[in-house]
């Protein structure tokens, strides 16, 4: 696993990166993406089937969405993966909602078809440093000029990451 970057599947959170990042840098605010994953997603598909699997990504998503703020950006990023932009938070902030979260899941019941799953994951995070307003305005040129879908603004140079904690 890539720390301080996102395996993005599609464009779907492409946009909403990349207005959090450029309002980050314009406005010298922190920002975070905290990522986590359903620890041991495909043996819970090769017990439980893919269905199963599908239903309980499904109620994950449903429990965070539901505990975390209205501006921050939730995604399922691949299988059994998940992110969230976290804009206004780094530090500590990231690192409780990063436990809270572990702590929704640990506590709650998953099923399907009257079977009880147990699920965990496992999370980590990174934030930015204070972003440059040019700098980040030559990214967002240069991602104008080329196919969005093949082209990874996190590509590269990650010297813009100030931490990156996996929990």
């Amino acid at each position: 696993k890539k720390q301080g970057r996102i395996k993005r599947y599609g464009g779907a959170c492409d946009i909403g990166i990349l207005r959090e990042v450029s309002r980050a840098a314009r406005y010298s605010r922190p920002l975070s993406v905290l990522s986590f994953e359903v620890e041991r997603f495909s043996d819970l598909n090769e017990e439980f089937g893919h269905l199963a699997g599908d239903a309980v990504l499904a109620q994950i998503g449903k429990r965070v969405s539901r505990r975390i703020r209205r501006e921050e950006l939730f995604a399922r990023v691949g299988p059994g993966e998940f992110a969230i932009i976290v804009p206004e938070s780094s530090g500590n902030g990231i690192d409780v909602l990063a436990t809270r979260l572990r702590r929704i899941v640990a506590d709650a019941t998953f099923g399907f078809d009257d079977v009880t799953i147990p699920v965990t994951i496992r999370t980590g995070y990174a934030s930015l440093r204070e972003v440059d307003e040019e700098e980040a305005a030559a990214v967002f040129a240069e991602e104008d000029t080329e196919n969005t879908a093949n082209h990874d603004p996190f590509q590269g140079d990650t010297s813009d990451i100030q931490s990156a904690k996996e929990t």
